[in-house]
């Protein structure tokens, strides 16, 4: 269920609205009734855009599990537009929540799961500049990131003393680093897009993590052709 109410305004035009949301899952084996689970959620969102440039950006949700425990989670965000200046500056900060998936639990593919695991925990933040150039047509974006994760769920090849492949890490595992994202209306049909991310992930015991690249370059481009059908 979800509902969005204008507060100085129709939705399609309110400059603040307020947003709230109920979710339902339930997860079950028709095999293995032990693996069924069932969570509620409740969400709520503010967001507000003023004449002055300042857009904010605020959440709140609340699980209820009945196999792990509880979480309440929250996010904020904030962009602001220079007055007289092609700049907008923009941050962001929240927390998240991931339980454990089935393989994790139960296990799979020749290995053992841990029904013990804790639910993964994380709080990060992001702030940057965005800059507008050639009257519009470019934009340039320059992010950096920091992520703190507790409990990070990892596998081991070994089965370990408590019989088990999955264990929780003790400790936070850190990532952080920049993000650059441009893009380039060369023609009126015709778009350019490129973003390169550095970064720097390890975990609790200072090791490098796995299949964490620490850099990563996209580029693409657009083309509209036969009048824009195309």
């Amino acid at each position: 269920f979800r509902s969005i109410y204008g507060i100085d305004a129709r939705v399609a035009e309110a400059s603040q609205t307020v947003a709230f949301g109920l979710e339902r899952r339930k997860d079950e084996n028709s095999i293995a009734s032990e693996q069924r689970r069932r969570s509620t959620s409740a969400i709520l969102e503010y967001r507000g855009a003023f004449a002055n440039g300042l857009d904010v950006q605020f959440g709140l949700r609340h699980d209820n599990n009945d196999v792990f425990d509880d979480a309440t989670t929250w996010s904020l965000g904030l962009s602001y537009q220079l007055p007289n200046a092609p700049l907008r500056l923009h941050a962001s900060a929240g927390t998240g929540v991931v339980n454990p998936d089935y393989t994790e639990l139960f296990g799979g593919w020749g290995y053992v799961g841990n029904a013990n695991l804790r639910p993964e925990e994380n709080r990060g933040f992001d702030m940057g500049v965005e800059a507008t150039l050639l009257d519009g047509r470019a934009v340039v974006d320059v992010t950096y990131f920091h992520e703190d994760l507790e409990d990070e769920i990892t596998f081991s090849g070994v089965t370990l003393p408590n019989g088990t492949n999955y264990y929780n890490q003790d400790g936070t595992s850190k990532r952080r680093g920049v993000e650059i994202a441009a893009s380039l209306q060369a023609t009126d049909a015709l778009r350019f897009g490129a973003n390169y991310t550095y970064l720097h992930a390890k975990d609790p015991n200072g090791q490098v993590e796995i299949r964490r690249p620490r850099h990563q370059l996209g580029l693409n481009a657009a083309w509209q052709f036969a009048e824009g059908r195309g």
